[in-house]
């Protein structure tokens, strides 16, 4: 990790390669493509020993104005032959990258195991953290905001991002992406062993895993039912290393953005858990029943917004319909009763997006709870939500059809958090696919995690310690004060953003084309930030690509 934290300089960060691949490999019998920067008559294969095994013809496109590029795709589905291979062409050569089945097994463990490296209030050990430990961080009581002669002892969870506050709606937006690609995908998950400490108790580390952020967010319930927003000092910690982080904790106010967003993942969760744990799942949905209670003798909305003096996160919303709607929806699959039946046909009479998947709008997470629970009986409310996911599916897939890189996102998209929006444009033609049974969204799905491990006009994958040529310099604390020169694997950065907000680019990236305008820099936290629900996202579109692999 670089010292020079405060310096000016910076590099951009560009591939001199000429063929961009998919640098996690590519399964013998999925679909696969690789970018040609440029022209090229022919292109060729080439095994680990020289040998020249497939060539083919690539296709042309032209200028793609979103990286400024001149591209040609290669699309070598049919060559099957397991082995370690580069490309080679008029335009340069590319990685080596490997074909093998299983291939996205060490890829999807270190992104669930991010969240583990992510852990608040515990020591991190070193059989199960490697280099990455450190002592329990965060232990001392919080305060409340509003009566700081008030203390809460509030321990563990996740932290947030790349600072070590803790936030109810993003957590709960990453525990929802996670537990619905176990509900539609769970074979996905037969082979993921993360070395946690809870590893043994149900046989299923992630879901332990899960468990340790859900066991947070159920500290941060009031009596009343309410649930207070978040969790972190006044002001972001420096550069150290979370046990150094000795600024005072604070509780800030309840919000219904909280209370709901809570009440809708105790209420999801709840149907998971009930499978390993029945007594943690019945404290779950009691907790959510009681968040929705009060949310009933609260129906105004009850914004956030940081206090004076406060810094960190503000994660504000501007209503909370479509967060009401999410946990009618979690509570009536709970427990079928009418009442939360009822709020879900109210709420749909209001203007929701209903394909979002978080944290600021959480339509699409309440549309996606109501598909996996197939309520066929009320088919006016599935149509609906499968038709706005279908409709939505098909203009992304026209956006992908418009780029050379077969990605959708256009040049205006290239913001704070183009990563998450890459992946969770996927994420949304996964969901059209999966539940109208088509395979119609399949190669647009495959381009965007491919943009996200490699085929992009950097060459750069934006998975922390995955690929060969992999982001190094996340803009996380942990990372940078470890002094360990690996970093910490399995980390989702933000990735390019054509207005970043660091007063060391201002100017910089003004005739760079989008997709170019990263720095892999520690400082730069509007292009190289990490974040909970990131990864998440990230994890649901590799779960249904590995779900093909199961079908006869």
């Amino acid at each position: 990790m670089a010292d020079n934290f405060n310096s000016a300089e910076f590099k951009l960060h560009e591939t001199d390669k000429g063929v961009m691949i998919n640098q996690i490999g590519y399964n013998p019998r999925d679909y696969k493509r690789a970018i040609i920067k440029g022209r090229a008559h022919a292109v060729y294969l080439v095994d680990e020993n020289g040998n020249y095994v497939w060539n083919g013809i690539p296709r042309y496109y032209g200028l793609d104005k979103v990286s400024g590029d001149e591209v040609s795709t290669i699309d070598f589905s049919g060559f099957t032959k397991k082995g370690k291979y580069h490309f080679v062409c008029e335009a340069g050569e590319s990685l080596e990258f490997e074909v093998k089945e299983g291939l996205h097994e060490s890829a999807f463990n270190a992104l669930l195991k991010s969240y583990y490296y992510q852990r608040c209030g515990c020591e991190l050990r070193r059989e199960f953290a490697g280099k990455f430990i450190h002592p329990a961080c965060h232990t001392k009581p919080s305060r409340l905001w509003e009566d700081e002669s008030v203390e809460k002892l509030v321990v563990g969870g996740w932290h947030d991002a790349g600072d070590y506050g803790r936030y109810v709606t993003a957590g709960a937006t990453a525990v929802a992406h996670l537990l619905y690609a176990y509900k539609l995908f769970d074979k996905s998950f037969n082979k993921v062993d993360l070395n946690i400490p809870e590893k043994g108790t149900m046989g299923r580390s992630f879901i332990e895993e899960i468990r340790y952020e859900l066991k947070w967010m159920l500290q941060m319930q009031r009596e009343d039912g309410a649930v207070y927003h978040k969790q972190t000092t006044k002001e972001h910690a420096f550069f150290v290393m979370p046990e150094h982080d000795s600024g005072q904790m604070y509780i800030f106010p309840v919000s219904s953005v909280a209370t709901a967003d809570f009440a809708a993942v105790c209420a999801l969760a709840s149907q998971v858990f009930v499978r390993f744990d029945n007594a943690f799942a019945i404290e779950l949905e009691k907790a959510a029943e009681k968040a929705y209670a009060w949310l009933t003798k609260n129906p105004k909305f009850t914004e956030f917004k940081n206090p004076e003096g406060c810094t960190t996160g503000e994660y504000g919303e501007n209503g909370d319909q479509d967060n009401r709607l999410w946990a009618a929806v979690e509570l009536y699959n709970k427990t079928g009763e009418a009442g939360y039946l009822a709020d879900v046909k109210y709420f749909l009479l209001g203007e929701i997006n209903t394909v979002a998947l978080g944290y600021a709008q959480v339509g699409g997470l309440a549309a996606l709870g109501w598909l996996c629970e197939h309520h066929e009986e009320y088919n006016d409310i599935t149509n609906r939500f499968r038709s706005d996911f279908t409709a939505r599916a098909d203009a992304l897939l026209l956006k992908c059809n418009e780029g050379g890189y077969g990605v959708s996102l256009r040049e205006h998209d290239f913001h704070w958090g183009s990563n998450m929006f890459m992946i969770t444009n996927a994420c949304q033609m996964a969901i059209a696919a999966q539940f109208n049974n088509t395979y119609k969204y399949d190669q647009a799905i495959y381009h965007h995690i491919d943009y996200m491990v490699g085929v992009n006009p950097l060459g750069i994958s934006y998975v922390t310690g995955v690929g060969t040529n992999y982001v190094k310099n996340p803009h996380l604390r942990t990372a940078f004060a470890d002094r360990v020169d690996d970093v910490i694997p399995g980390y989702v950065v933000g990735g390019p953003n054509k207005e970043p907000v660091e007063w060391q680019l201002e100017g910089k990236f003004k005739d760079i084309p989008p997709m170019k305008c990263y720095i892999d820099d520690v400082r730069f936290y509007s292009l190289n930030e990490v974040t909970i629900y990131w990864n998440s996202p990230m994890i649901f579109l590799i779960a249904y690509v590995e779900s093909k692999h199961f079908l006869n």
